[in-house]
């Protein structure tokens, strides 16, 4: 009867805290805390989105970018992410490896804009980095 001497005992200690907030919340007008974790937010993190770190990082992307295309424009090669390979590895692209089988979209196929168009063009947007 182990189990059922770790409910009991359980059942009095949940039983004992819920009298102490009701004589706490009485007396005070609030309930009594219980195991309450408290976070601290890394200083260097504060505001890490309003801030200039945010443009900081912006910036950072964009020449990123910038760098990979002056590379691919220089090859006269298209950017190849390995992480997202559709010609080698196109399941797992479709459905990530957590996905269950049941959960997968059936028929599932994928094509590329330049294999479903004939000439395909992006539209620069001018707003798309702006706030």
């Amino acid at each position: 009867m182990p189990i059922r001497d770790s409910v009991r005992g359980f059942q009095k200690r949940l039983a004992k805290e819920l009298s102490e907030n009701e004589t706490i919340r009485k007396q005070t007008g609030k309930m009594k805390r219980t195991n309450t974790e408290h976070f601290q937010q890394p200083k260097e993190k504060a505001g890490l989105l309003v801030t200039a770190d945010l443009d900081a990082a912006i910036q950072r992307c964009k020449s990123k970018v910038e760098t990979i295309a002056k590379e691919c424009r220089a090859r006269n090669r298209r950017f190849r992410d390995v992480e997202f390979d559709l010609v080698d590895d196109r399941d797992r692209c479709l459905h990530s490896l957590a996905t269950d089988e049941d959960d997968q979209h059936n028929p599932a196929d994928v094509l590329r804009v330049t294999e479903i168009f004939d000439n395909a063009t992006t539209i620069l947007c001018r707003w798309c980095w702006r706030r």
